[in-house]
């Protein structure tokens, strides 16, 4: 019973240390380490400006306005170093 119980510790806790040291990906695809990776290209409309930026934890949202004064906002994953997706901005 006991070698069961130390044989049970050592599973849940190298299961939580695997899980610290190496967080898996939600969408399924090879996690880059954290901060790696080149340069990124992020697509704007012609005559585009950043209107504004927020970054929370490992996210970042880029508030833009094109030419023709349509907003959008892109979400970007910072740990991965790719574009989660687009939002447009439209009026009512």
């Amino acid at each position: 019973m006991g070698v069961l119980l130390i044989v049970g510790f050592i599973i849940v806790f190298g299961t939580i240390i695997y899980r610290v040291v190496a967080p898996g990906d939600e969408a399924g695809d090879a996690a880059a380490p954290r901060g790696v990776y080149g340069a990124v290209d992020v697509a704007l409309p012609a005559g585009a400006a950043i209107v504004s930026t927020e970054v929370s934890g490992d996210r970042a949202v880029v508030r833009i306005r094109a030419g023709d004064g349509t907003e959008s906002l892109v979400v970007l994953d910072l740990r991965r170093g790719h574009e989660l997706g687009r939002f447009r901005l439209t009026g009512e």
